[in-house]
């Protein structure tokens, strides 16, 4: 729980640098190319659904205004002992922001290897490679699933631009 807490800080709190626009991959020697994801997307490979009973709680603190103190306090308590019922359960999540407002996303395995990868500063190639180490999408499948993966990514703009100091998207035949 400490952890998703943290994140939603850093998600709100982190700094977002300049978008990276479609026409500064002109040119762009695809498999080498190496993409930088924005700082306030926080990843988290977590054992427990945390983020749901985050939520919850989150929510009845909204609707405290409505309750008296001891009723919303009991009712928060209420949610944190059901933690201890549990189960555990791997749960791959993003935590970032839109519009000054956080969001929890829930995400399969092998979108948290490839976005991990690509934080890790490994070329598109490697962390495609990567993420389908054991995994259960099938061959036919992959190229979809890696496709529509990017184009989500791209729309809630987690990719931002190239340092410039160091050019990081490799030039060349495309």
């Amino acid at each position: 729980m400490a952890r998703l807490e943290w994140a939603d800080i850093e998600a709100f709190e982190g700094e977002a640098e300049a978008l990276l626009r479609p026409e500064e991959l002109d040119g762009v020697f695809l498999p080498k190319l190496t993409l930088r994801l924005q700082p306030y997307v926080q990843l988290l490979d977590l054992h427990y659904p945390v983020h749901d009973l985050l939520l919850e709680i989150k929510k009845d603190d909204n609707d405290a205004d409505f309750a008296s103190n001891a009723v919303a306090e009991r009712r928060k308590q209420a949610k944190v002992r059901a933690v201890d019922g549990l189960q555990s359960k791997r749960v791959f999540l993003v935590v970032h922001r839109i519009d000054f407002s956080v969001y929890f996303r829930r995400i399969e395995r092998e979108e948290y290897a490839m976005l991990s990868a690509l934080r890790a500063g490994k070329s598109i190639t490697a962390a495609i490679e990567l993420a389908f180490r054991n995994s259960s999408i099938s061959q036919f499948n992959r190229a979809r699933y890696v496709q529509h993966c990017f184009e989500t990514w791209a729309a809630l703009g987690w990719f931002c631009e190239p340092r410039r100091g160091k050019q990081r998207i490799a030039r060349g035949k495309v």
